[in-house]
């Protein structure tokens, strides 16, 4: 059997540690959702000691993309500026109550979007099955410009037996048909 040198084993327990030490450090990072040529991406985030991961994911994603991601294209929905006014998370829901940058300029589907960011972030941690997202305490999307009366029936094309949507009150919007709860 062949024996091994002080040196050699004080060697091979320091590549051990570092290994480990690696690894270890890869368990306190979340990812969080950033848009790059249209599409979402995730981006990690080192998770500061003591802060619950979801907590700290939120966080991240508030905060943005750092200056060297925004560089080579990644973007956030969320604007720059904004902050957390209120975050309270539970193993089921997150409540994110957000400063009053982020409805400046808002809009379908900047809503979409922004909910699209949280929702696909937060999807990580599983039992988390609610987001609710507001801005003073009032739901994202109350603060959606009101949508525009439909107006007066069109007039039958046909006389008589008209077939068809004629004399029908029609209304589509991207959201037609859809429920948005603010979560």
């Amino acid at each position: 059997m062949r024996k091994f040198s002080t040196q050699a084993l004080l060697l091979l327990t320091a590549v051990l540690l570092i290994v480990f030490l690696a690894t270890t450090a890869h368990a306190n990072v979340v990812s969080v959702r950033f848009f790059a040529d249209g599409k979402l991406v995730q981006v990690n985030r080192s998770v500061p000691n003591n802060v619950p991961a979801a907590q700290a994911a939120i966080q991240a994603l508030v905060g943005g993309p750092f200056v060297e991601e925004m560089a080579v294209g990644i973007s956030s929905r969320i604007p720059g500026g904004t902050k957390i006014n209120k975050l309270k998370v539970t193993d089921t829901s997150a409540e994110v109550d957000l400063s009053s940058e982020v409805v400046n300029g808002l809009d379908e589907v900047g809503l979409n979007e922004i909910s699209d960011q949280f929702r696909l972030t937060l999807g990580d941690f599983p039992s988390i099955t609610a987001i609710k997202l507001t801005c003073g305490g009032k739901v994202l999307s109350s603060y959606l410009p009101k949508a525009p009366d439909v107006g007066e029936s069109a007039e039958p094309l046909v006389a008589g037996n008209a077939v068809g949507l004629s004399g029908k009150k029609i209304c589509v919007g991207a959201s037609h048909g859809r429920f948005w709860n603010g979560s």
